[in-house]
């Protein structure tokens, strides 16, 4: 086993401008309702967006989690925009516990801004490929 990759992955990874965020939203049971409330909306809301590739929510009894990439970093930039009241309803009945950001490591400038107030890590794409 070699932790180095080939070139041509890297090379295939250069390409790749997709941005994944990875939010954990923790809340008391008395406020699932709410919450679902709340992120059905966000779906609905999310919906028109062009450079959104998918965006899901998945439950706990007390976590929300949303699954949701875009094509890149300005759609990300869009959506937030785009949904930014919501996030703030959602945020008055329960809070972020975990943010993770998966982007090209050349557009971690253009995100941080936006994100590294949340507390998010950023991971940089390396290697791998796209179907």
């Amino acid at each position: 086993f070699s932790p180095r990759c080939s070139v041509h992955q890297r090379d295939e990874m250069a390409n790749d401008t997709t941005v994944h965020l990875l939010p954990w939203f923790e809340f008391d049971e008395d406020k699932v309702e709410q919450v679902r409330e709340i992120t059905k909306a966000m779906v609905e809301q999310t919906k028109a967006e062009e450079g959104c590739l998918f965006y899901g929510w998945a439950y706990t009894k007390n976590t929300a989690f949303c699954r949701e990439a875009y094509k890149d970093a300005d759609a990300v930039l869009t959506h937030l925009q785009n949904i930014g009241p919501k996030i703030e309803e959602l945020l008055q009945v329960s809070k972020l516990a975990k943010l993770e950001v998966h982007c090209p490591a050349s557009d971690v400038a253009k995100l941080e801004p936006a994100f590294s107030p949340l507390g998010a890590v950023f991971f940089t794409l390396d290697i791998g490929f796209r179907r």
